[in-house]
């Protein structure tokens, strides 16, 4: 997921007022920070030209995409204050029309989430408790996303992968990256690459051949005590879906209330 903290929506037990929303999915691997410096005894640096090829193709391909859909798995890691570590998994099917339209719809064990995003604004449904939140973004993919993540609180499977340039927001500050080799992910063969930041590592597994699709991702946080995991598998792809622009467009359901986002540093400010 993001490595930027995702504020929830709703507290268990008491309503909130204020809307935010995790529709996660993909780990995304956006900015990756702080420059690495090899300490005494450690390998030198490595960037396998042959890892960075391989990411960029995938890069390249999925921005060259008019259109699809995709269902994934996600598997993430939660370390409580105790130590404990539990797991919970989420599963999304992202629809996506460029330039500009995106929907995502997410379970979980507890409520089913849709958001929309026709061009003009954003907006986000929960099913259970009928609340939803609407807000004016820009035209531009990239500056939804940026709002979204930044502002609203919102990660969208694979967020990182819609960018339009997806390679740069990825890799600007890789110090490591191996191709691991050729393997197979189910019945699918694909390239397994590793990259490495002073503060997370991450992998991809990337579907060999014409069409260089991601299939997984698993990230580690390096940083965090117990280097929790996230990874993601992805599934059922459809690169040429029929998509009425409809999908992307919501309607209030009967009885639904409208609430405000919740802001990124709203729980912290307490506003």
């Amino acid at each position: 997921m993001n490595r930027k903290t995702a504020l929830q929506c709703v507290e268990r037990g008491r309503p909130v007022r204020r809307l935010g929303a995790v529709l996660v999915a993909l780990p995304v691997v956006l900015g990756l920070v702080l420059a690495a410096s090899s300490a005494p005894g450690q390998a030198a640096e490595r960037v396998d030209p042959k890892a960075m090829g391989q990411l960029k193709k995938m890069c390249d391909y999925v921005a060259a995409l008019p259109a699809f859909t995709v269902k994934a798995v996600n598997e993430s890691e939660v370390i409580l204050v105790d130590g404990q570590k539990l797991d919970f998994s989420t599963v999304s099917q992202v629809t996506m029309k460029r330039p500009n339209r995106l929907r995502a719809h997410r379970v979980d064990s507890q409520d089913e989430a849709d958001l929309y995003y026709d061009g003009k604004s954003i907006s986000l449904h929960y099913k259970k408790s009928n609340f939803y939140a609407t807000e004016a973004v820009p035209a531009s993919l990239d500056g939804a996303l940026d709002l979204l993540r930044d502002s609203l609180t919102i990660d969208i499977p694979g967020a990182d992968l819609l960018y339009s340039d997806a390679l740069q927001g990825m890799t600007w500050d890789v110090t490591d990256a191996q191709y691991v080799g050729l393997e197979s992910l189910g019945d699918v063969a694909v390239h397994h690459l590793a990259f490495r930041t002073p503060s997370i590592d991450f992998q991809v597994w990337v579907q060999d051949g014409d069409k260089p699709l991601p299939r997984k991702y698993v990230i580690t946080t390096k940083w965090m005590t117990g280097a929790p995991q996230n990874g993601v598998e992805l599934t059922d792809w459809d690169l040429a879906p029929r998509i009425d622009d409809s999908v992307f467009t919501f309607t209030p359901p009967a009885g639904a209330r409208k609430i405000d986002f919740l802001r990124a540093g709203a729980l912290v400010s307490g506003r």
